[in-house]
């Protein structure tokens, strides 16, 4: 079972099914690279792999190939290095010769002190990344469990969950923490996508002006970035949810790895003391006394005028580098809220529930939290 690439929103149980089924098939070690070469797979399998070069005793078996992440960083972590966009044309061109010259600099790269082991991550059969032996391992499945026995304590529920080759991100609420704000005018909720996923929003039909705690939590297994949690604010009548700070940011940087197989037990262990931080920073921003500081600046934003919509949608979108194309919709959702800084907040985090990429959609929720 491989992870698509394409970004795909779902639901925790989907998600936690999907993590479930994968665990299975996770192998990760470090290796010496000159044990290592690279074979041209091309007639078979359809691209290039990973192979025990003869007389050494590999942590797999038979052959992995590369997914392209994995093929990039290889070639970032050779001395010399090779630049991804080259290393794949080169290898789709000329795979034969590719896997030569790869071989070649692994070999040479096990002088070098800084490349002369990697973490290999195997996922499915395949290379999917080649990091640095301090990769500090933190995976999926032990946030998700972190994440969710909090969740539990305050009622909160997901509004989505995305998974992709990269990225993991769990968005959550809680309707049993709560702040009024005084605006007036709401914009309308999208009829698709958060309602399917979190059965949950179908249900809530109180139109008073309530705010409730939202928080994100990210994580990449492959080295696309570290683990992080993000706070803000949801509106549970737009469905709108605006990312306002970021209380933790642990970066995958550790001790030196030793060469061999890592087990699953081990690499949970390891990751024990930054998933207690991460359970105490949980707990706080579902605080009830943390999300009353929080709503605050919402109602002092929600009292500060925008008398010129046109020229503050430009600014959100030239400030940001977002296409030009987005600024007649949010210039629509915007007149559907009040003409304050808290409703141009709203109506940047009502565009994310209109675009398709969950990327470009977490993007904007934290360019609506960066306005408030």
């Amino acid at each position: 079972m491989e992870i698509k690439s394409r970004q795909s929103r779902m639901s925790l149980a989907t998600l936690a099914q999907t993590l479930s089924a994968l665990a299975e098939s996770k192998r990760d070690f470090v290796a010496d690279v000159r044990t290592l070469m690279v074979v041209n797979m091309m007639d078979d399998v359809g691209g290039l792999a990973l192979a025990a070069k003869t007389g050494y005793t590999a942590a797999f078996d038979d052959f992995l190939t590369f997914t392209p992440t994995g093929l990039d960083q290889l070639g970032e972590r050779l001395s010399p290095s090779i630049p991804s966009k080259f290393l794949r044309a080169y290898a789709a061109k000329y795979p034969a010769d590719a896997a030569r010259t790869l071989t070649t600099l692994l070999g040479g790269s096990g002088d070098d002190p800084d490349t002369k082991t990697n973490l290999i991550r195997c996922l499915s059969g395949r290379v999917r990344a080649v990091l640095s032996p301090k990769f500090k391992i933190l995976d999926h499945w032990d946030i998700v469990v972190q994440t969710l026995e909090v969740a539990k304590e305050f009622s909160a529920y997901p509004v989505e969950c995305d998974l992709t080759d990269s990225n993991m991100r769990i968005k959550l609420t809680t309707k049993s923490v709560f702040d009024l704000v005084n605006y007036r005018n709401h914009g309308g909720p999208s009829g698709d996508i958060l309602r399917t996923i979190a059965p949950q929003l179908k249900d809530d039909k109180d139109d008073r002006n309530i705010i409730h705690p939202y928080v994100v939590v990210t994580n990449s297994e492959t080295g696309n970035g570290g683990f992080n949690i993000s706070t803000g604010i949801f509106d549970p009548i737009c469905k709108n949810g605006l990312v306002m700070d970021r209380t933790m940011r642990a970066v995958h940087i550790g001790k030196s790895l030793d060469i061999g197989l890592l087990s699953q037990e081990a690499i949970a262990a390891d990751g024990k003391a930054i998933m207690l931080k991460a359970r105490d920073l949980l707990r706080d921003a579902f605080n009830p006394a943390t999300f009353k500081a929080r709503a605050a600046r919402i109602q002092s934003a929600a009292g500060e005028a925008i008398t010129n919509p046109v020229a503050a949608i430009q600014e959100v979108i030239t400030k940001n580098s977002l296409p030009d194309s987005l600024s007649e919709s949010l210039l629509a959702h915007f007149m559907d809220y009040d003409k304050s800084k808290f409703g141009l907040a709203s109506a940047v985090s009502r565009l994310a529930q209109d675009v398709d990429s969950s990327d470009l959609a977490s993007d904007l929720e934290a360019i609506a939290g960066s306005l408030i």
